[in-house]
């Protein structure tokens, strides 16, 4: 697709120039041109990103659902000290609609979609070597808000993402 709509792209840029410098306006047919372009390159990256996106999360490229290492800021069940430890993540993406509550002007329920990211802690690793695996956790964490996770002996963790990814 990239072989196709690349070329396409510095074609229409050529005409485009040309329309204006010739004509000093841009003819509909390069703007229709123009746009056709733009939506084969949006629906290219959401085809493409799907299979061969990057595991980053907030990155323009991200998968939508991914494992990867990150560094999590880690308080034991009782206040104790905060350490930074490396975790395995999954991270799980979808689209949501909700209802607004309200209708528009020809009696039709108002609904707003939106974008879910949810991070689920599966492994802490110790500096030493060792690790922990989670056994449950209630809530996703994000990158903006921690949570609550328990471990396979019992013992209760705050975890708060940060954005440092490991290479």
């Amino acid at each position: 697709m990239s072989l196709l709509a690349t070329p396409l792209l510095f074609l229409l840029a050529t005409i485009g120039v040309t329309d204006w410098i010739l004509e000093k306006s841009i003819s509909t047919r390069a703007i229709g041109c123009f746009a056709f372009t733009y939506f084969l390159f949006v629906w290219q990256k959401n085809a493409l990103v799907e299979h061969y996106g990057v595991p980053i999360i907030g990155h323009f490229l991200e998968k939508p659902n991914f494992e990867a290492q990150y560094y999590v800021e880690v308080e034991g069940e009782g206040s104790g000290p905060e350490y930074t430890l490396l975790a395995d993540i999954r991270v799980e993406s979808y689209s949501e609609t909700e209802d607004a509550g309200y209708e528009d002007r020809f009696g039709q329920s108002v609904t707003h979609s939106f974008k879910v990211k949810d991070i689920w802690i599966k492994r802490l690793r110790f500096p030493n070597g060792g690790w922990v695996d989670i056994d449950y956790q209630d809530e996703p964490v994000t990158m903006n808000d921690g949570g609550y996770v328990t471990d396979v002996r019992g013992r209760g963790w705050y975890v708060r993402m940060t954005d440092r990814k490991t290479n």
